[in-house]
């Protein structure tokens, strides 16, 4: 938890579905293919359900945080009030 009280957020992507996380002193490896350590959903604005996934790096740092919608369209934004973890 302490890089989640120090990382800065950079999105990777136009709709910001893709969030990288960077953390003052500490350079992510060059392949970053960690774990992932929280699998939850939401629901967009219109009701289309989301998958939020959080990923750490191989050292396992925190790494990145993905949106996936299943339905058709693009994300409009996460109603975090219907985050549920699973």
């Amino acid at each position: 938890m302490a890089d989640l009280a120090q990382a800065t957020a950079l999105p990777m992507n136009d709709d910001d579905t893709i969030i990288r996380f960077e953390i003052p002193g500490y350079q992510h490896p060059p392949k970053s293919g960690g774990r992932v350590i929280a699998d939850s959903r939401a629901k967009d604005q219109d009701g289309a359900y989301l998958d939020v996934i959080l990923f750490t790096d191989e050292n396992d740092r925190l790494y990145e945080l993905e949106i996936v919608r299943f339905e058709e369209g693009k994300v409009i934004g996460p109603d975090w009030n219907t985050l549920t973890f699973y």
